[in-house]
């Protein structure tokens, strides 16, 4: 099939391609004009290549969520825009390959990722505001304390939406598969006995109390350590970032997606 193909378009996580022995460099020696384009939620290479992403963070981890409400919650977007906007980023960077390959006889492995989609990205912010006007839908509120009442989830007794860290904020994105990946990040005895019995979960309060233990565990650790500890075991968890945070971010950095140049005029 490489061989008579122009492109290849794959969504694997990092590295997945290479241990099948179908990494960029083989293709290229079976057919030297392969277009390869890899979409992924942070791209090949940079300290997050391995992390997990869904909707909201790839919206929180970008600056995007840093619009705000009246009373300080980042305003989430409905949908799965960030991800259509990356296939469109993908599919236009596969055609300028493409081009490149005709010219050249030489294929080019595409690198195109959600996040950096998003970081390319004008503004947010009167999409955010439309999309509210429209469903009336925000993030969940940062409790102040943990007594303050939480915000319900709609999937249940899953934390879901923004929690307050000791220096700021982290989006939490939690499906009901992800949830023994949360356990393992959290380590409470109290959480693993409430999602193993179904009763409990069943219950009225769980949800609040659920909050509650996450709220405790976040509220402990700084943005960069919370991520760092859910992301380890592939619980979707990134810091809501501010536009000026975000050009200092050593994987933007390390991908060179953030650099200094001279205006011509």
């Amino acid at each position: 099939l490489i061989r008579s193909a122009d492109v290849v378009i794959e969504s694997y996580r990092p590295g997945t391609l290479e241990s099948w022995g179908l990494g960029f460099e083989k293709m290229k020696a079976v057919n030297r004009s392969i277009t390869l384009t890899s979409v992924t939620p942070f791209g090949q290479d940079g300290p997050y290549r391995d992390y997990r992403g869904s909707e909201v963070v790839y919206w929180a981890l970008a600056g995007m969520n840093f619009t705000r409400e009246w009373d300080g919650r980042p305003v989430t977007l409905g949908g799965n825009l960030a991800q259509y906007q990356a296939g469109n980023l993908a599919a236009a960077a596969t055609m300028a390959a493409l081009m490149q390959a005709e010219a050249t006889g030489e294929g080019v492995h595409v690198d195109a990722s959600h996040l950096l989609a998003q970081v390319g990205s004008a503004s947010g912010a009167m999409t955010y505001l439309v999309a509210h006007a429209y469903n009336g839908r925000t993030s969940a509120p940062l409790r102040p304390s943990p007594e303050a009442p939480s915000t319900r989830s709609p999937f249940g007794p899953l934390p879901n939406g923004t929690f307050r860290c000791a220096d700021g904020a982290v989006m939490v994105s939690t499906l009901q598969t992800w949830v023994p990946r949360m356990l393992r990040a959290i380590g409470d005895a109290e959480l693993f006995a409430i999602f193993g019995d179904a009763l409990r979960l069943a219950e009225p309060d769980t949800a609040d109390r659920v909050n509650e233990i996450a709220y405790a565990w976040f509220a402990s650790r700084s943005r960069a350590d919370a991520m760092a500890q859910a992301q380890a075991v592939g619980w979707p968890v990134t810091a809501v970032q501010s536009p000026s945070e975000l050009a200092s971010d050593a994987h933007f950095l390390e991908r060179g997606a953030v650099i200094e140049t001279e205006h011509p005029v």
